[in-house]
């Protein structure tokens, strides 16, 4: 075989390795992709499970967020610090789900989740008025992003889910017993 055979031979394995080697890296590159996305969607997950669980287990905290729910401005200074805490928290979960969505990071329901979430705290009495300043404290992206979910603009996701406010009632006075005749 002479040496312009070889040179043609290379040839046409370098044209043909070419594209089979972007292939590859545009296999990899989907993989990573894909790889990126379930962290991102295990980290929100995690997120929140330690945010429920800041409440979950811990009745006097239960006990202020649900009276805040009701009645922010009117708890005590003790009880608002701790669910402004408790609530900015859920925001900026919230605030990472919204860039993590726009950059392709994680799924749809997850998403929506996060934002139904601060929507529920934001729906009830108490929310709207710890909103009132918990808006000037976050980045403008989330607090435009929320403000177009309230004000019901289409191009939002459309959100379902409202009822976990619902289910953060204010004590009820104890009634006393009827009495018997």
């Amino acid at each position: 075989m002479s040496l312009e055979q070889v040179s043609q031979i290379a040839e046409i394995a370098s044209v043909l390795l070419v594209p089979a080697s972007l292939i590859f890296v545009g296999m990899q590159m989907r993989q990573t992709h894909a790889i990126e996305r379930a962290n991102a969607q295990r980290h929100v997950l995690t997120q929140w499970q330690e945010w429920l669980k800041s409440i979950a287990g811990d009745a006097d905290m239960f006990a202020d967020v649900r009276d805040c729910m009701h009645d922010y401005l009117g708890s005590s200074e003790f009880k608002r610090h701790r669910f402004f805490a408790w609530a900015f928290e859920s925001l900026w979960i919230a605030e990472q789900t919204l860039y993590q969505w726009n950059e392709g990071l994680i799924n749809e329901k997850p998403f929506v989740g996060s934002i139904d979430a601060v929507l529920a705290i934001i729906s009830t009495p108490g929310g709207r008025q710890w909103w009132v300043d918990a808006q000037k404290l976050v980045g403008g992206d989330i607090r435009d992003f929320l403000a177009g979910r309230l004000a019901g603009d289409e191009h939002s996701p459309q959100l379902p889910f409202y009822e976990l406010a619902t289910h953060f009632r204010a004590p009820q006075a104890q009634s006393a017993p009827a009495a018997s005749s």
